[in-house]
């Protein structure tokens, strides 16, 4: 190859070691390397560079190129550069939004085989995708692969290589995703983008923010899970980061994951991941300006869905998830698989702003407990650890004397079921059984979470609707049922508590003790005893929220519901706990609350809550 410098010789230097100078020594001369054409070339004419530095130089330069290549060897596989997103396609299926275990594949054979290579077990997080398709957790089928990591040019690599040494290198890349990473094995050598050395810290960070699942593998991610649990969160970091609009995204999650963690630095790190997270949203809106809609844009959207939603943006959050599921409406080959990647997210924002989800519950909603396959396992654990589930499969249409509809029972009896299984999963041992239930769980709930945000829509218009035409007691019935959803909702995830990542209902609770006071007069000068024993319920319920809430410091302690509890007991003339116990019989509970009732009759007007939170731990078996 031609090199397109000239150097001008002085004569004092040429003259270095030989005092006869050849013609030409103070000319211009056009340095060149040898190649096929131009080994005639004669020391007349421009001539390769060939005295002892230059051949000193690349003896070095290829032992460097050795060394790096050494280094680097064990990173070969996943630091190779990220296809164009046609080329992605062609090379692994027509979708990246499902995981591998998940779908049956509409490829060929030896792609299936190549579904299966090395790759799969190198991650960037220490927990490799173990679940097989019989316990993946997503039964639906889509019909479409969704990994552009098993491509040709892995393929290609691998090829020849001993087994020995791909096991070496497998077991070399298996390690923590928060280890330190030195010379050229840095996983954010590959990015997208330019960055700083802090950059690199921020993008670790990044790892431990957490996103909605799409398909739950543990018990810890039954709704959300960290970006850097691959299997479960379905982000591959190291293909995210060779997009320029996703390393935006991962950027501004780093940052929020800052933002918590470190209060002197908390100025920058809020402004700099606003500036990350302007700059995703900008380049989306360039993209799809261009581009239109594509599969490649779904991974941007749910972290930009996550961020919105972590930072209280609900309306925002909101507005990325009907694009994005506007926009897979519109294309019917990937709209099963938006819809497992939106699900949760659409439940959780649904109960944020106390709104209808934008997918119907029906289209997930796998079925109550009893119709699935491992029914009679988890029935058979219920009885070996004294698990009570005695309003599992209760039938509706039986609760005399409540003014709770059938619909309305449905979901309570869905609540019920969930805090059961939630109890019975804790003593799985058998990993693919657990995985099941898991999934289960994540569908079912989302479900029952859908169906009570729309309850509490409907009966909240309804309750305003029947009191505008004068019908009193119609009006109080849908009022409560309206509360029933909240609690029905916050009631399902008491046993959930435990997990880091689940929502706070905090709120909710406010909400609840907002929604009976609106009431509470009319209950009490109304001819109605049904609605005493459901409100009775609700207030107990409430109370119970706020006591846990306020205990964990989320909100500050109201008295109302316990001052209002006992008010309604003196009506009904319940001077016992067991008068109460015997009201609140076919209501959802859980066996372990049943000390708050003895402690609500001990305590009539309190200042704090009554329970304090490391008891609320012991009770809720939370760690």
């Amino acid at each position: 190859m031609l090199s397109a410098f000239r150097h001008k010789a002085t004569t004092a230097t040429m003259a270095s070691g030989n005092r006869h100078e050849s013609p030409g020594r103070n000319q211009s001369f056009l340095f060149i390397n040898k190649t096929s054409t131009t080994l005639a070339k004669n020391p007349a004419e421009s001539f390769s560079i060939s005295s002892h530095v230059s051949k000193t130089h690349r003896k070095w330069l290829k032992e460097e190129r050795l060394r790096k290549l050494l280094a680097s060897s064990s990173m070969a596989v996943v630091q190779r550069p990220v296809l164009p997103a046609k080329a992605q396609i062609q090379a692994a299926g027509p979708s990246r939004l499902a995981p591998r275990d998940s779908y049956p594949t509409v490829t060929s054979s030896d792609q299936s085989q190549r579904g299966r290579s090395a790759l799969e077990v190198i991650a960037f997080d220490p927990a490799p995708a173990q679940a097989s398709a019989s316990s993946s957790g997503c039964a639906e089928p889509s019909g479409r692969v969704c990994l552009f990591e098993d491509s040709q040019d892995h393929d290609d690599q691998t090829q020849g290589i001993p087994v020995k040494e791909r096991s070496r290198r497998v077991c070399t890349n298996a390690r923590s995703s928060l280890a330190p990473l030195r010379g050229n094995s840095d996983p954010f050598s590959a990015t997208a983008l330019p960055l700083a050395a802090q950059d690199h810290e921020i993008l670790r960070q990044a790892l431990r923010f957490v996103v909605f699942v799409a398909c739950p593998d543990n018990r810890s991610a039954v709704w959300r899970a960290p970006i850097g649990n691959s299997s479960s969160s379905q982000i591959r970091l190291r293909q995210t980061i060779g997009d320029e609009a996703e390393v935006h995204a991962i950027l501004a999650a780093g940052y929020a994951v800052t933002v918590k963690g470190s209060k002197h630095d908390y100025t920058r790190s809020l402004a700099r991941g606003l500036y990350h997270k302007t700059k995703a949203v900008e380049l989306l809106r360039d993209r799809l300006e261009k581009n239109g809609f594509s599969e490649s844009v779904t991974t941007l959207i749910r972290l930009l869905i996550s961020l919105d939603f972590e930072a209280s943006e609900n309306e925002a959050a909101l507005v990325h998830l009907r694009g994005l599921w506007n926009m897979a409406a519109s294309m019917p080959g990937i709209l099963m698989d938006a819809q497992e990647l939106l699900r949760v997210s659409d439940a959780w924002i649904s109960i944020s702003l106390l709104k209808k989800p934008e997918i119907s519950p029906s289209r997930y909603d796998p079925g109550n407990r009893l119709s699935q396959p491992f029914a009679e396992i988890l029935e058979a654990l219920d009885r070996e650890h004294l698990i009570s589930m005695d309003k599992q499969g209760a039938a509706v249409g039986t609760h005399a004397g409540s003014c709770f509809d059938d619909k309305t029972w449905s979901l309570l009896d869905g609540a019920q079921e969930i805090v059961g299984t939630k109890a019975t999963m804790d003593k799985i041992d058998d990993s693919n059984l657990l995985h099941e239930v898991i999934a289960w769980v994540n569908k079912r709930s989302s479900a029952v979470t859908g169906y009570c945000t729309t309850g509490y829509v409907d009966n909240t218009e309804e309750a305003a609707s029947t009191h505008a035409q004068g019908r009193a007691a119609e009006s109080v019935a849908r009022t409560l049922m309206a509360a029933a959803c909240l609690c029905a909702m916050m009631f399902m995830n008491f046993q959930f508590l435990d997990l880091p990542t689940n929502y706070n209902f905090s709120k909710t609770s406010q909400k609840i003790e907002q929604v009976l006071q609106s009431v509470s007069k009319r209950v009490q000068h109304g001819k109605q005893t049904a609605h005493n024993k459901d409100y009775l319920w609700l207030l107990f319920l409430s109370a119970m929220g706020n006591d846990v809430f306020s205990a964990r410091g989320d909100i500050p302690y109201s008295p109302w519901p316990v001052t209002e509890f006992h008010t309604v007991c003196e009506r009904l003339q319940f001077a016992e706990k067991h008068d109460v116990v015997a009201a609140m019989h076919d209501y959802p509970r859980h066996p372990k609350t049943d000390f708050f009732l003895g402690e609500l009759f001990e305590h009539e007007a309190p200042l704090t809550s009554i329970v304090p939170w490391s008891r609320w731990c012991v009770v809720l078996n939370h760690a």
